[in-house]
């Protein structure tokens, strides 16, 4: 499958990926933020290299998306976490 064609359709293995990412943030975002908190620092950072368009061509979204999602539904995280989404392919940062 090439680059372009990935994001047509959410594959299996796309959704066990997302999955893995987004209950792997939600548990660092939680030890860091209480580290920090403890510290009187409450900023924290999450950045996704590789964000790809954000949702497949079948309305599936990816996981920048997901992530973005995660952190809005919990407001303890909406104001305090900076995002940062990049990709190499300029249709994709566009889009």
């Amino acid at each position: 499958m090439s680059r372009k064609d990935f994001f047509e359709k959410k594959s299996e293995q796309s959704e066990i990926k997302t999955e893995i990412v987004r209950e792997y943030f939600w548990i660092w975002a939680h030890i860091i933020a209480n580290h920090l908190r403890k510290q009187g620092n409450y900023k924290i950072g999450y950045v996704d290299l590789f964000a790809g368009r954000g949702k497949y061509k079948d309305g599936s979204k990816s996981t920048p998306l997901m992530i973005l999602e995660t952190i809005i539904q919990h407001s303890e995280f909406s104001q305090t976490l900076a995002t940062f989404f990049n990709d190499s392919e300029i249709e994709c940062y566009k889009s």
